[in-house]
């Protein structure tokens, strides 16, 4: 089994300026009914700025990498 899904979020959210976005792309192999075991890659990325009357908060973060797991199904 192969899957893949892509999330984003609003520009505005709790009055930040700012998103993020979420990718994974992985396959799973069932051994039995009940167990499988999978890998895949994943990111997640999150980029946040906030103004004030003279300040300026910038965020801007991002995680990939390889994921191993292991699946039961009942």
């Amino acid at each position: 089994m192969l899957a893949a899904g892509l999330a984003l979020s609003p520009r505005d959210t709790l009055g930040l300026d700012g998103e993020q976005t979420v990718f994974r792309l992985d396959s799973e192999y069932r051994f039995t009914e009940h167990f499988g075991v999978g890998a895949g890659i994943g990111s997640n990325s999150l980029e946040v700025v906030r103004e004030r009357d003279n300040t300026r908060f910038e965020f801007d973060n991002r995680v990939t990498g390889l994921h191993l797991f292991v699946t039961a199904h009942f």
